[in-house]
């Protein structure tokens, strides 16, 4: 079963609200991510191998990329609410009995947007 995005959304509530912020590493410690109040969020070891919570520390990009992710976890309900708008605008205009033979003409009689609007409809996020 493929995921949605909405089933992503309900699943990554509850983290750590952002903005979080890497502290990097120092000496043999991998670095930690921080949330509000500097709080650790996710910590990455330590990178001695005598040492019990053997780490690695994580490449730029991907530090980049984690401590992005309450923006891109907000980004993305936002994006799915708007899209849930659209889709409930367009649904009138999917009906196709709106679109009946118009009294003043063929120039408004206009069912090719109800084929439209009903393909958008129907193209799951």
């Amino acid at each position: 079963m493929t995921e949605t995005a909405d089933d992503l959304i309900a699943r990554l509530n509850g983290f750590t609200p952002g903005p979080w912020a890497f502290n990097g590493a120092y000496r043999t410690f991998c670095g930690t991510f921080t949330g509000k109040d500097d709080l650790p969020v996710c910590h990455f070891g330590d990178n001695e191998e005598y040492y019990p919570t053997k780490g690695e520390c994580p490449d730029e990009a991907d530090a980049a990329l984690i401590a992005a992710a309450p923006d891109l976890h907000r980004e993305l309900a936002a994006a799915l609410a708007r899209e849930a708008a659209l889709r409930e605008a367009l649904s009138f205009y999917a009906n196709p009995e709106v679109y009946r033979p118009h009294p003043h003409g063929i120039a408004f009689d206009r069912r090719d947007i109800s084929h439209t609007a009903r393909a958008a409809i129907e193209v799951k996020p």
